[in-house]
C-alpha cells in the first residue's frame, strides 16, 4: 500500500464508491452500500487493511454550508457536522478531512483534464442532478449565501406534468422518455438536458460545460444528438457575447477524481 493513505469517498443514490488516491491515480475502487456512519467507517477500514487513512475526502449528496451538512439526499446519517465524527473515529486532524458537495466533486475532475478552459460549470446526471461551478482559476465557486448550488428544483419549459429538474433529468426522467412511442426518447431527453445546460450557460457564461454521472456513462450516445442540437439552437447566435462552450463528458469515477484534487 502506498503512503500516505488518502481515501476518497463518493456517496450517491446508488450507494458509495471508495478508493485510494495515489500519485499514479485511483486504486482499489470499491462499491459499498453504507446505511450509517459506522458502515462507512467499516468500508474505509477494509479499504485500508485496518490501517486507517492519513487523509479523507468525502463527496456529500445534498446541501452544505462550509463543512456543515444541512441536508443529505439519500444519506440522512451524514447530516450535521460529520467531520467531527470522522476526526474522532479515524484519529485524523481537521486539516486532513475534506467534505464537499458531490456536484462540486464532479466539477473538480475537470481540473485533472489537460487544457480545460475555466471558468466551467458541471452537471452530474444520475439518480439525481448535481451541479458545480469552477471560477476562472479552477476553484470551486459557491452561492452568495455560502451554500453549494442546488438546481434540482429549477423548472423547465416542457409539457411534462412534473417540471422540476430533479424529476426530468434524473434516472426517472430518462426512463419516462424511453417509454415514449412517438419519437426517440434518448433524443428528447438530450433536448431537455441541452435546454437546461443552455440556461445555466447564459447565467454563468462558462468556457467549458462538464457532464458526468450514470446517464452520461451509459446513455450518452443516445442523448448527445439532442443535447448538441439544443445547445447550438439556444447559444449559437450569441457568439459575440458568449463563445460556444466546450462540452466535456467524464467517466463514472469523476467525483473520486475530483476529490483527489483536495489532497
Amino acid at each position: 500500500m502506498e503512503y500516505p493513505i488518502n481515501v476518497v469517498v463518493d456517496i450517491g443514490g446508488a450507494g458509495a464508491k471508495l478508493a485510494l488516491s495515489t500519485r499514479s491515480g485511483l486504486k482499489d475502487i470499491r462499491h459499498e452500500h453504507p446505511k450509517s456512519l459506522q458502515d462507512l467507517f467499516s468500508g474505509i477500514r477494509k479499504l485500508t487493511n485496518d490501517k486507517g487513512p492519513d487523509a479523507l475526502a468525502v463527496a456529500v449528496p445534498g446541501i452544505m454550508r462550509g463543512r456543515e451538512v444541512i441536508h443529505a439526499h439519500n444519506a440522512p446519517w451524514l447530516g450535521g457536522t460529520p467531520a467531527e465524527i470522522f476526526r474522532r473515529e479515524l484519529l485524523l486532524n481537521d486539516e486532513k478531512i475534506h467534505l464537499i458537495n458531490d456536484g462540486e466533486a464532479h466539477a473538480l475532475a475537470l481540473t485533472k483534464r489537460p487544457n480545460t478552459k475555466f471558468g466551467a460549470i458541471h452537471l452530474s446526471i444520475g439518480s439525481g442532478v448535481g451541479f458545480g461551478v469552477l471560477d476562472e482559476s479552477g476553484k470551486v465557486l459557491r452561492t452568495l449565501s455560502g451554500t453549494n448550488w442546488e438546481v434540482g428544483d429549477f423548472r423547465l419549459v416542457t409539457n411534462a406534468p412534473d417540471k422540476e429538474v430533479w424529476c426530468l433529468l434524473g434516472h426517472a426522467g430518462f426512463d419516462e422518455q424511453i417509454k415514449r412511442t412517438d419519437r426517440d426518447g434518448g433524443q428528447y431527453f438530450g433536448w431537455r438536458l441541452g435546454s437546461f445546460a443552455s440556461q445555466l450557460a447564459l447565467i454563468f457564461r462558462p468556457r467549458t460545460i462538464g457532464l458526468s454521472g450514470g446517464i452520461v456513462k451509459h446513455r450518452w450516445e443516445r442523448v448527445k444528438g439532442g443535447f448538441y442540437d439544443e445547445l447550438h439552437r439556444r447559444l449559437g447566435h450569441l457568439g459575440h457575447i458568449l463563445p460556444m462552450p466546450e462540452v466535456v463528458a467524464l467517466d463514472e469515477y469523476a467525483a473520486l477524481t475530483g476529490l483527489s484534487v483536495l489532497f
